[in-house]
């Protein structure tokens, strides 16, 4: 699995043959990828935040249907 920052997607590699199959667009600005123990795909996305503060997203990528949900990560006042 690699992401695609350029076309803001996330694409699975066929090792063997090298063959590439998008499995989510609209990420915005995907920045790294982790596929856990129990296949579960984690996205960090830098993209264009919808409100002050947003730091960015993880998201959760469906690895069947390429579904995305997830959840900003927010600033509050006094970090960083």
């Amino acid at each position: 699995m690699v992401v695609s920052y350029n076309s803001a997607s996330l694409v699975r590699i066929e090792p063997i043959t090298g063959a590439q199959q998008i499995l989510a667009t609209g990420l915005g600005a995907p920045i790294m990828v982790r596929v856990s123990a129990m296949g579960e795909i984690f996205v960090t996305d830098n993209g264009p935040p919808p409100l002050p503060n947003v730091l960015g997203r993880v998201l959760k990528i469906d690895p069947t249907t390429g579904a995305v949900s997830g959840k900003a990560v927010t600033m509050t006042s006094g970090s960083g």
